[in-house]
């Protein structure tokens, strides 16, 4: 027979008092809640402990949705677990650009605009909260490409650095 959970850490020198208590992911998402409105912004893995819990980490916490430590069951993280629930923009979870979309943006913004885009366009008007520099970086990238796109050249008349 196989002891108990409190017993196994007993006896392998793990004093029942040290072990973490178990995470919900709605205990998590009110202390990303809480931190969002005290600091203006979302937590990130590397903000160090969580607001008036001090024995808690953002780091810590990511673990434990990573490895499905702690009662979580595994395979998402901080910012897929904010992305998902509070729709927090993942920057390492978008998609790749490519090449038509973004000459269809830039094309978007000369009808509307009358001129091409440049870096100090701003936002991407086909595309809110994509800025400016997104819709040329494929253009001007060294070595390639951004994101999955490739570079290539005469992207539009007097893009910065995309041919004449």
């Amino acid at each position: 027979m196989i002891p108990p959970l409190d017993r196994i850490d007993t006896m392998i020198g793990r004093p029942k008092q040290l072990r973490r208590p178990r995470l919900t992911i709605r205990r998590i998402l009110a202390w990303a809640d809480s931190e969002h409105r005290f600091r203006g912004r979302w937590p990130r893995k590397t903000d160090g402990p969580v607001l008036r819990h001090p024995d808690e980490t953002w780091e810590g916490i990511d673990s434990a949705l990573r490895s499905g430590h702690r009662g979580l069951p595994g395979g998402s993280s901080l910012p897929k677990l904010l992305f998902e629930r509070r729709g927090v923009r993942n920057s390492r979870g978008l998609s790749p650009l490519t090449e038509e979309q973004i000459v269809t943006w830039a094309r978007v913004h000369l009808a509307v605009t009358g001129t091409w885009p440049s870096n100090g366009s701003g936002t991407v008007l086909a595309a809110p909260g994509r800025t400016g520099k997104i819709s040329i970086a494929p253009c001007v990238a060294p070595g390639g490409g951004c994101r999955g796109a490739t570079p290539w050249r005469g992207c539009w008349p007097g893009g910065s650095g995309c041919g004449t």
